[in-house]
């Protein structure tokens, strides 16, 4: 009985083989989602809580400064805003908006060929009594043309000379990255 059963797996090696493949890979799925599946529902964690804290700060005088940028562009601008705010303060009230500051707008052409704009502003957050500085590189090519692909817009600290609130010990995504 034995050899015969040998015989047959030498005759039929590579299926055997698969199927004894086939069945490690079941068996270690099963103990990998076993957690999972044997969770009841007293240990599954209540779905997160909706809240209203809105994730942008609107920069209401934008469109009387800013002319050849797109609303997308401009919605990543007010949506960096509010996260570069966010690391300085736990709690943003939802009537927060910016002002840019006037005599602060300043667009350049960064590369004609490939129609990059340098645009950067101040904005002033009056109602949070800070200021903040923004660099952004925008254009209407592709990346793979361009080679826009990071650090494109940046929500800066301001200068110590730009300031029109009282100090605040600020951080940026730039001092985060770079350990100040």
């Amino acid at each position: 009985m034995l050899n015969k059963i040998t015989q047959i797996i030498k005759r039929h090696q590579t299926l055997v083989i698969a199927l004894v493949g086939f069945l490690v890979m079941v068996v270690l799925v099963v103990l990998s989602l076993w957690p999972r599946l044997s969770r009841s529902s007293e240990d599954t964690p209540p779905p997160p809580t909706t809240t209203t804290e809105v994730q942008t700060i609107a920069i209401n005088n934008y469109s009387n400064y800013v002319k050849n940028l797109s609303n997308t562009r401009q919605a990543d601008i007010e949506s960096n805003l509010y996260w570069t705010v966010k690391g300085n303060l736990s709690w943003i009230p939802s009537a927060t908006s910016a002002m840019i500051r006037e005599g602060s707008y300043e667009q350049t052409t960064y590369d004609q060929a490939k129609q990059i704009y340098f645009t950067t502003f101040i904005v002033d957050i009056s109602n949070l009594q800070q200021s903040y500085r923004i660099n952004d590189y925008y254009s209407p090519l592709p990346p793979e043309i361009t080679g826009l692909v990071d650090y494109t817009t940046l929500v800066l600290c301001p200068e110590q000379d730009e300031l029109i609130y009282d100090y605040f010990k600020c951080t940026d995504r730039m001092k985060t990255e770079s350990g100040g």
